[in-house]
Parts: structure tokens; C-alpha cells; sequence
């Protein structure tokens, strides 16, 4: 019964995780590019 759950579950879990961290290397250049034009400013 686990098996057949992990099988059918498998591939979102997989998809969610690759969402989840491109998600957090987006955000984290967004960041960075951020504050570089913020030290430009000052």
C-alpha cells in the first residue's frame, strides 16, 4: 500500500522540490542585484 502511495506521489514531490528551490535561487539574485544597486546609490 506505501509503495503504490509513494509511486503515484513520487513525481510532485519531485516537481514541488525543484519549484521549491528554484524559487529560493530566484529570490536569492533578486537580493543580491538589490543591493548592489542600493551601494551604487550611496
Amino acid at each position: 500500500m506505501t509503495n503504490y502511495l509513494w509511486g503515484k506521489c513520487a513525481p510532485q514531490l519531485i516537481l514541488t522540490f525543484f519549484v521549491t528551490v528554484t524559487a529560493g535561487e530566484v529570490c536569492h539574485l533578486i537580493g543580491k542585484w538589490l543591493d548592489r544597486h542600493d551601494k551604487d546609490n550611496k
